[in-house]
């Protein structure tokens, strides 16, 4: 889940902090965020959680035209022979 805030936004984080403040300041965004207590001014630097890895790209190799049923192209694959189908056979797979 990933929260939008901005510079100047009070937060209230699940713990409190040891002077007993649970309000906080939010003073710097970047790759760290930083936020300052309220109550006693110590302010803290939290490192933004990393977004999931983009989805890895399709394969380059060589890929099963669409529309033919996968075990008929499973046993051309590699013999040069280019698939001649017939209504009965694509009423088979």
């Amino acid at each position: 889940m990933v929260t939008e805030f901005a510079l100047g936004d009070t937060l209230t984080l699940r713990k409190p902090h040891p002077c007993g403040g649970t309000a906080w300041r939010v003073e710097r965004l970047g790759a760290d965020i930083g936020v300052r207590c309220l109550t006693c001014g110590h302010s803290l630097l939290r490192t933004r959680p990393h977004p999931p890895p983009p989805p890895p790209p399709p394969p380059q190799g060589r890929q099963p035209p669409t529309g033919l049923p996968v075990r008929l192209i499973s046993h051309l694959v590699g013999t040069g022979l280019k698939p001649v189908l017939s209504p009965s056979a694509l009423r088979a797979s």
